[in-house]
């Protein structure tokens, strides 16, 4: 199973409810929306028999059939207590068909207040990865993995970071672009192997030769570069990236 890091560290929380951000994968495509908070009792039923929504979620049939509507019925789902930030309590939210021993899709909510849940992310996903709260430098941020339903099986993962002041997209795309300058002119980075590392607010991605004839697998790969980064409100900075010759 291959990993790859998003391009972003994404989302933020809020105070104010209509600045919430959700994050919606489907097969359809990946959007973003910002939906008002609800109590408990709303996210636990199937997505597509939600009242209120203006998209279809997970490709949900917007003309039903009796017996699609009665398989709806049959959802049951599973609320796991991720941990907490501050004030807020972090929730994982499994979608179940009685039918079928892994979920189909899983959300991952944010309490913000007695009986209001934001829904940050929802997305079809049939592996049960847990979401996790880790440390990034001085933050606590919530890291959320899903599979992708390609034949590779990517596996995804999507960082939130909860801010007081606002919902803040942390862009990891000026990272990964100064590492992409530092090899030398023979030399470019190989995606597949780039990996941050949050602990230490550090970039890593190995360098192969930029005349390759052979395939990815067997070229791969001779040096590396790390590319430091800091967060600062809201903003991921790149310091600057070092190239390592092979043997370095």
């Amino acid at each position: 199973m291959v990993i790859r890091v998003a391009v972003c560290l994404i989302l933020a929380a809020l105070t104010a409810p209509a600045q919430w951000q959700r994050y919606v994968n489907t097969e359809r495509g990946a959007w973003t929306d910002k939906p008002i908070a609800h109590n408990p009792a709303y996210f636990r039923i199937d997505p597509c028999a939600r009242t209120d929504e203006k998209i279809a979620l997970l490709q949900c049939n917007p003309y039903p059939s009796a017996e699609e509507l009665k398989g709806r019925l049959k959802m049951r789902t599973d609320l796991e207590v991720v941990g907490t930030i501050g004030s807020f309590t972090i929730y994982d939210l499994f979608y179940l068909d009685p039918d079928l021993p892994d979920p189909f899709a899983r959300s991952v909510l944010v309490k913000t207040a007695p009986n209001q849940l934001h829904e940050i992310h929802i997305g079809a996903n049939s592996v049960r990865f847990g979401a996790e709260i880790v440390e990034a430098g001085q933050q606590h941020i919530i890291k959320v993995k899903y599979e992708d339903e390609g034949n590779l099986r990517f596996v995804n993962e999507y960082y939130f970071v909860i801010l007081k002041e606002g919902a803040v997209l942390l862009d990891f795309a000026p990272v990964i672009e100064a590492a992409s300058k530092a090899p030398s002119s023979d030399m470019v980075t190989y995606q597949p192997t780039s990996k941050f590392d949050l602990d230490s607010l550090v970039f890593r991605i190995q360098t192969e030769r930029r005349d390759i004839t052979l395939g990815e697998k067997v070229s791969c790969c001779e040096g590396r570069v790390e590319a430091p980064f800091k967060l600062e409100h809201g903003r991921v900075i790149p310091g600057v990236a070092k190239y390592f010759p092979p043997g370095q």
